[in-house]
């Protein structure tokens, strides 16, 4: 590569460190807790903000607006008493997710998130005709997207998407927002922004577009050279090293290769499978090539095995085991060993090393 070339990558990666790429969101208390797909949770936050009794102040914001996201808008608005039962159980043993209870109509709710429309919509039809043949009945499917219609069509269920329930329920709030408890429009505020982000994916600011446009053929010539070029190179480098490993010294050792397709390194791997008592673990040996420098490590592939992994260190190696992990271990899965420099580390030197290593440990 040219060194004008070069010094046009620099401007660009300069550049680059300066934007910001991607609008980053906090995560919601629901994304923080683990909970952001169940969908008997989502139900039961349902279940609270539709009863007018928890203390919301909500009054009928969320039946109006589901009702009128279903198309129902004829209904009236202002309903005495909302009354919904969670897992409302059919003859069949069957259980429809939620079923709403208002003055003289009644809602049954099937709740989908991720998982496929398996249930049984003639029986759930069936149940609140014959339980609630008092009330005018509206059956509806709620989901992120809108999905199953030919299914829905059948037996008089209707399609409503999340975003299509917010939009009417944002109309409603707005009504009332003076109203409503402080704490409560943070828990909804929280619950919506949930629900949408589902199907919101990872935005790119428009700097960051604008900046990938006008380096297009630069940054796809970094790739090719870094990516490709550069990589295969030092797979070369560690087919030669390990090429030049005695082969007395690998016995015991399966290789393996672990190209790590996003970042600028190639590893090989040296592993085997340490018996401990009753138990077992993977240990493996790495060598790990990057530009300029390499590094060897001990590692275990076991993520539950960090105590065997270390009294297997401490056996073979004792009070030599002074290493710090490799940055990339979250699990204190790892120690390195030795670091040096490509320039000063020739692949006999290398190769020697990681031969010690394997001694070292085939034994143990």
């Amino acid at each position: 590569m040219r060194e004008s070339d070069i010094k046009k990558m620099e401007e660009i990666l300069s550049e680059f460190k300066r934007i910001t790429p991607f609008i980053e969101e906090a995560p919601t208390i629901f994304e923080i807790s683990g909970y952001p797909h169940f969908e008997n949770v989502i139900s039961n936050v349902l279940k609270y903000f539709l009863e007018s009794k928890n203390g919301h102040n909500l009054s009928n914001a969320f039946l109006t607006a589901l009702l009128s996201a279903a198309g129902e808008n004829s209904i009236d608005e202002k309903f005495e008493s909302i009354e919904v039962k969670r897992e409302d159980p059919t003859s069949t043993g069957k259980r429809i997710d939620l079923v709403i209870t208002a003055d003289s109509i009644c809602v049954a709710i099937e709740n989908k998130i991720y998982a496929p429309l398996g249930n049984d919509l003639s029986d759930y039809r069936k149940h609140i005709k014959r339980k609630y043949s008092n009330y005018e009945p509206t059956f509806i499917v709620l989901a992120p997207e809108r999905r199953y219609l030919n299914q829905l069509d059948d037996h008089g269920f209707k399609s409503v998407t999340y975003e299509e329930f917010f939009i009417e329920l944002e109309k409603q709030i707005g009504k009332i927002i003076t109203s409503i408890d402080s704490r409560h429009i943070v828990f909804l505020t929280e619950f919506i922004r949930t629900i949408r982000n589902f199907k919101r994916q990872t935005m790119a600011t428009d700097e960051f577009i604008q900046f990938l446009s006008d380096n297009k053929k630069e940054i796809e010539s970094l790739y090719e050279k870094a990516f490709v070029d550069f990589k295969e190179q030092l797979e070369k480098n560690a087919d030669k090293i390990d090429q030049l490993i005695d082969e007395g010294s690998i016995r015991g050792f399966e290789r393996k290769k672990y190209p790590k397709k996003h970042a600028l390194e190639y590893v090989r791997i040296y592993e085997k499978e340490v018996f401990v008592e009753s138990d077992s673990f993977t240990f493996q040996i790495k060598l790990r090539l990057m530009p300029k420098k390499y590094s060897i490590e001990y590692w275990s592939a076991n993520g539950n095995k960090a105590d065997l992994f270390r009294n297997y260190l401490k056996k073979v190696i004792g009070d030599e085991l002074k290493h710090s992990p490799h940055k990339d271990d979250e699990e204190n899965l790892s120690v390195v060993q030795h670091e040096g420099s490509l320039d000063e580390g020739n692949p006999y030197g290398i190769a020697k090393y990681v031969s010690e290593q394997l001694v070292r440990f085939r034994n143990h």
